[in-house]
């Protein structure tokens, strides 16, 4: 993850779009700090970011507690193993095939029918 985020805070005067960048990058690259997803130089600007940066702990923080809560999340049952249900979505689709193959074949009949009477 290539990040543009400055650890030394030297931005001088930027406009607020540019300010909503540097959030979101360094939004970024604390969440892949936090899920071990960045390089040795990224892991070293973020601990220097951590030290020294309040707002930046917050973020952090918020972050490992979130990821602490998905992971102890109950997950639900589900009802029928996916292959069953699987095998269920694929038998409803033969099934609308052959009807149609049916109703095809029925108008087919019936056309012939018209046209054996109609002579």
């Amino acid at each position: 993850m290539t990040s543009k985020f400055n650890p030394d805070n030297t931005y001088g005067q930027e406009s607020a779009k540019d300010m909503d960048s540097l959030k979101r990058d360094r939004f970024q690259l604390i969440s892949a700090y936090v899920d071990g997803e960045v390089t040795s130089a990224e892991r070293s600007d973020v601990q220097q970011l951590l030290a020294t940066d309040p707002d930046a702990k917050r973020l952090y923080n918020r972050l490992v507690m979130l990821r602490q809560a998905f992971r102890t999340m109950p997950v639900p049952p589900t009802e029928q193993p996916a292959q069953e249900l699987a095998q269920q979505v694929f038998s409803k689709i033969d099934r609308r095939r052959n009807r149609r193959k049916f109703v095809w074949g029925g108008a087919a009949l019936a056309a012939m029918f018209v046209g054996a009477v109609s002579m």
